[in-house]
């Protein structure tokens, strides 16, 4: 893997993260008035499960990029 597509990535993965770091602060303030906690701990639960979907994504097919550029 080339050292500018590692930095590509990691500088990606930052913004990523810093975007959604923002929005779950935005989903903190609307969910505090839930008095479910079971329902408010879901759907941080349900974020944050999306980011984690997306950043293993990502690091799946940068580990593999070599791999499927021989399939094809």
């Amino acid at each position: 893997m080339k050292s500018h597509y590692l930095v590509f990535i990691i500088v990606i993965a930052v913004i990523i993260l810093l975007v959604d770091l923002y929005t779950f602060r935005g989903l903190q303030v609307l969910t505090k008035g839930l008095s479910n906690t079971v329902l408010r701990n879901a759907v941080h639960v349900l974020f944050w499960s999306t980011t984690v979907l997306l950043f293993s994504g990502i690091i799946y097919v940068s580990l593999n990029t070599d791999q499927m550029r021989r399939c094809h």
